[in-house]
């Protein structure tokens, strides 16, 4: 039976994610901008895979498998270098220290961000190939994903960073929370001047972020215990040793052996993590005024944007000598 849900949910949280959009194009805020961009590309991946090996798993496309397999694996640490960006801001703003306006801190601020939300994900994976035992895992109505090797140097270049970053994110969290509960009678008016952000909208970033952390390490932990429960952690003898096999590892729907379960079960939880943080992302901020209101604002750009182009353009007549 086709799981038709896997592509249908896919798709829909890519359009609930355009949705929420504007919202954030309208506050410039950079790490939830990278948010987006991320869970709308693993959501595009994720809904095509679904449908190219609905009902097999054959080898084909391998050239997408190999594009593909690194943004989703990256994927797994710039959901929590996003919240713990968004939690340290939290922090800034609700402290009692001074809010600097600056613009060389804002530009480190920013460079922080693109730092943390597209750098430090594009290295992680590029760090997968260390322990890329197999040119890529497919897996029938899930598609490809990425080849791990159950390790030392996995235990800390694939498991352990996300882990790292969603602890940070929660330090942060906690510091926050702390700072409003130390004056959460005058909370708002402690706000305002130092950030446009309401005391709901504080909380609406800071429950999603502990969320999106909470739901990164019960995957990542629940993929490390899996897969280490099942195989222990393996020799890295050497880079040759590692990546003498090129070949692709298939587990078909039919195949009802232990390994073949585990990784179908492995497999799933990872790719839920994208349309779970899309659609919690877009329960969060989709019922605000700020995001209906600036919606209605980008519509009516984009609408005057394309009046204006197929709009008649004036002519000029040249007067005559």
């Amino acid at each position: 039976m086709t799981r038709i849900e896997l592509p249908v949910l896919s798709f829909l949280a890519v359009l609930s994610l355009l949705f929420i959009l504007p919202l954030h194009l309208k506050s410039r805020n950079i790490p939830f901008l990278f948010l987006i961009a991320w869970l709308l590309v693993c959501n595009i991946i994720q809904g095509v895979d679904a449908i190219v090996w609905a009902n097999n798993a054959l080898i084909r496309a391998e050239g997408w498998c190999d594009l593909v397999t690194p943004i989703l694996y990256a994927l797994r640490v710039a959901l929590p270098a996003v919240a713990l960006c968004v939690c340290r801001q939290l922090e800034i703003v609700s402290s009692t220290l001074d809010v600097s306006y600056d613009p060389r801190d804002k530009y480190f601020t920013s460079v922080f961000h693109y730092f943390m939300c597209l750098v430090i994900p594009v290295v992680y994976a590029i760090l997968h190939f260390v322990v890329q035992d197999r040119r890529f895992v497919l897996v029938q109505e899930f598609g490809c994903q990425a080849a791990i090797f159950p390790s030392a140097p996995a235990l800390f270049l694939t498991w352990l960073i996300p882990l790292f970053l969603c602890a940070i994110a929660v330090f942060y969290a906690g510091l926050s929370f702390y700072n409003y509960h130390r004056r959460c009678s005058f909370f708002s008016q402690h706000l305002n001047p130092r950030s446009k952000m309401t005391t709901s909208m504080f909380f609406r970033f800071l429950g999603f972020c502990l969320f999106v952390v909470f739901l990164t390490a019960l995957a990542d932990i629940f993929d490390m215990a899996s897969l280490i429960g099942e195989f222990g952690l393996l020799n890295y003898t050497s880079w040759t040793a590692v990546h003498d096999d090129d070949s692709v590892l298939v587990f078909f729907k039919e195949d009802r052996s232990k390994s073949a379960t585990i990784a179908r079960l492995r497999t799933e939880v990872i790719w839920w993590m994208a349309p779970i943080a899309s659609f919690a992302l877009v329960a969060t901020f989709a019922s605000t005024k700020e995001c209906w209101v600036a919606g209605e604002h980008f519509c009516i750009a984009v609408k005057k944007r394309v009046i204006g182009l197929f709009s008649p353009k004036p002519k000029f007549d040249l007067p005559i000598q």
